[in-house]
């Protein structure tokens, strides 16, 4: 779906919803998450975008595979990282 904000630019959203299962399932080198996570990330490379943000705690668990599928200059972020930086400050 493609969502139109504040930013400037396109924002391209892409749902991964067989990423958690086999994360919670142990699987995290096996052949499907391999071959799931190079049909989720296509978009990265036929689209030409920029950068991933991560949509759930579970995918910094899976970013070694993630970073495999993906452009060398693609930019990840996780946005946990900055929830807790905002909510050790309140």
């Amino acid at each position: 779906a493609l969502i139109k904000s504040g930013y400037q630019g396109l924002i391209h959203t892409i749902g991964c919803r067989e990423f958690v299962p086999l994360i919670e399932a142990g699987s995290l080198e096996s052949p499907e998450l391999h071959k799931i996570t190079e049909h989720y990330l296509e978009p990265f490379h036929t689209m030409n975008l920029t950068t991933l943000i991560y949509g759930c705690t579970h995918y910094p668990w899976i970013a070694n595979i993630i970073s495999q599928y993906l452009p060398p200059s693609v930019i990840c972020l996780d946005p946990a990282q900055q929830i807790v930086l905002e909510a050790s400050q309140t």
